[in-house]
């Protein structure tokens, strides 16, 4: 506001009166107003002087602003991305835990039973789903049990009629 009011001043006081002198005359004239002119000019000169020093002040003010929101920025980001990689790791154990562990049990388990280990009890660990699993793969073990207990004793019988019949 300084500016412009001294803006103002210089222009009504000394510069239009100037130009109206050598819009009228052609030419310029020299008058003791010059100096008063110059004195003006000085005088805004001064408070753009100012003007110029009080926006350098607030521009490093608004630059250490800027440092810091961009400081804190990087922290906020930083902790974000170090709270990501807990979650992941967190996620990654219960995922182990809970589904990875039971399902290799439940294969070894059915392995076992595949390689001719029929009394071998399937276990029934983890989510539902491989819970359901196991119980199906354990009572197929047991009907396989059943089943191979009744050729067993079919063939037991057929070798006894087989003795009979040889006698």
């Amino acid at each position: 506001a300084r500016v412009v009011a001294r803006a103002d001043t210089w222009r009504s006081s000394y510069a239009e009166p100037t130009i109206r002198q050598v819009t009228a005359r052609g030419r310029p004239v020299v008058s003791p107003a010059a100096g008063q002119g110059k004195a003006e000019f000085d005088s805004l000169r001064g408070a753009l002087d100012s003007l110029q020093a009080d926006l350098a002040g607030e521009r490093v003010q608004a630059v250490s602003r800027l440092n810091n929101s961009a400081a804190t920025l990087n922290a906020i980001c930083i902790g974000i991305g170090i709270a990501l990689v807990i979650v992941l790791v967190v996620l990654a154990f219960g995922l182990e835990r809970s589904v990875i562990r039971p399902l290799s049990r439940l294969a070894a388990d059915a392995r076992k039973v595949a390689d001719g280990d029929f009394a071998h009890h399937v276990e029934s660990s983890g989510p539902q789903e491989m819970r359901t699993v196991g119980t199906d793969v354990d009572s197929m073990r047991e009907r396989i049990v059943a089943e191979l207990s009744a050729v067993r004793a079919a063939h037991v019988r057929l070798e006894a009629r087989t003795e009979d019949l040889q006698r």
